[in-house]
Formats: C-alpha cells, sequence, structure tokens
C-alpha cells in the first residue's frame, strides 16, 4: 500500500488537518486488520511517512512517532495487543489535536 497525497491546487502543501485526517483513516483502517503482521508491518512504514508529514507541518508532536514506533516494535514480537494499544493512542492523539 502507498500513500498518495493530492491536493486540488499543485503548488498547495496538504494542510495539517487533512494530514491528520488521511492518517486518522489509515490508522482505523488497520486496526480492523492486524492479523496479517506483514501487511501491518508495511502499513505502518506507510504511516510513518505520513506521521513524519505532521511534525513537518508542525501539527504534530514526537510522542506520535513513538506510539508508532512501539506499535512496530510489538508488531515484530508478534504482540498484536500492545500493538493495538498503541495504535489506539496515536489514533486518539491525532483525533484531539
Amino acid at each position: 500500500m502507498s500513500i498518495f497525497v493530492s491536493s486540488a491546487e499543485p503548488n498547495r502543501a496538504p494542510a495539517t488537518h487533512e494530514l491528520r485526517n488521511r492518517a486518522a483513516a489509515r490508522l482505523r483502517s488497520l486496526l480492523q486488520d492486524l492479523g496479517d503482521t506483514h501487511r501491518a508491518a508495511a502499513e505502518l512504514d506507510n504511516l510513518r511517512t505520513l506521521i513524519e508529514s505532521l511534525l513537518q507541518a508542525g501539527g504534530e508532536s514526537g510522542l506520535a512517532m513513538n506510539h508508532l514506533r512501539c506499535a512496530r516494535r510489538f508488531l515484530g514480537s508478534d504482540e498484536v495487543g500492545a500493538a493495538r494499544y498503541e495504535l489506539r493512542l496515536l489514533l486518539g492523539s491525532l483525533q484531539w489535536s
């Protein structure tokens, strides 16, 4: 799965709230399907790119990246429940930022 960030205006960067909404939608989708750990790990890598975009836009804190790193590590250790918990924390931070 890849990330495609489009814009109605070619030279306009997506607003922080647009990036946050895209990341939240992808997280919700991922939370529904953590059973395939290889696919989930690839999606986490894609989400990392999106979260880094949020950090560059100044809309998120490093805490979001920490939740993502922890989820990736837990998923790599087949600790799906712990990964899900970290992803829910990340989703909450995106929705309330």
